[in-house]
C-alpha cells in the first residue's frame, strides 16, 4: 500500500481547487510500512488524515517529530517490524516534509489516497 497525500486550496466559491506542488512534485509518497509508526506518533493511519486542514493536521506533526526525535529508541522497534522498508530516521524525513508542506500551504485541505 503507497499513501499519496496532496494538499488542495480551494477556491471561495468551493467548486475550483489548485493541487500545490512542492518540490517538483504534487503529491507526496508514504510507503504503506509507516504507517503503524505514523499512527503510534499522529495517533491516526494517514488515511485517516483525509480532507483535514493543515491548519488542524501541522502541531499533530511537529508533536509527532519532537516526540520521535527526543524518544527514537522507543520507535526503534518499528525499525525492525519494517524491515528494510522504513527506518525512524526515514519517517523523520516524512514528519520534515509534511511540516514543510503545510507551511508552505497554510491555507490548503489535505488529499489522502490509498
Amino acid at each position: 500500500m503507497i499513501y499519496s497525500i496532496g494538499f488542495w486550496t480551494w477556491a471561495a466559491n468551493g467548486t475550483e481547487g489548485t493541487l500545490h506542488e512542492y518540490n517538483g512534485h504534487k503529491y507526496m509518497h508514504v510507503d504503506g510500512n509507516a504507517g503503524k509508526m505514523l499512527k503510534e506518533l499522529c495517533g491516526e493511519y494517514p488515511s485517516r488524515w483525509a480532507c483535514r486542514s493543515v491548519k488542524y493536521m501541522l502541531p499533530i506533526f511537529r508533536t509527532a517529530l519532537q516526540e520521535l526525535t527526543e524518544h527514537s529508541a522507543k520507535y526503534s522497534y518499528f525499525d525492525f517490524i519494517n524491515g528494510a522498508f522504513m527506518t525512524t530516521a526515514e519517517i523523520a524525513g516524512i514528519l520534515k516534509e509534511l511540516i514543510a508542506r503545510c507551511e508552505a500551504f497554510p491555507d490548503a485541505v489535505l488529499e489522502v489516497d490509498w
